[in-house]
């Protein structure tokens, strides 16, 4: 559905199945505020020691910024994105 619905594409690196890399589209990108004010709204919920390291400083950052954090994960992911279409181009 999400394929179909244009949120996410598919890059085939290797030309074969198995190769394939699904990354988010310009649209998928649009439903990160939504995402966002989910996580905000359930992560009060979440019992802490129940998270790894790398969940906990998600966390922490997220509390201290959620705007920048999400500014810099989406820049962050555009050149992700970028930088691999070049690579199989």
């Amino acid at each position: 559905m999400l394929l179909a619905e244009g949120f996410v594409e598919y890059l085939n690196l290797l030309g074969t199945k198995k190769s394939r890399q699904y990354i988010v589209t310009e649209k998928g990108l649009l439903t990160l505020p939504i995402l966002f004010e989910l996580y905000s709204f359930s992560i009060h919920a979440v019992n802490q020691a129940m998270l790894n390291a790398s969940e906990l400083a998600f966390k922490k950052e997220f509390l201290k910024d959620a705007t920048g954090l999400k500014e810099k994960k989406s820049k962050a992911y555009i050149d992700f994105v970028q930088e691999l279409k070049k690579s199989i181009a």
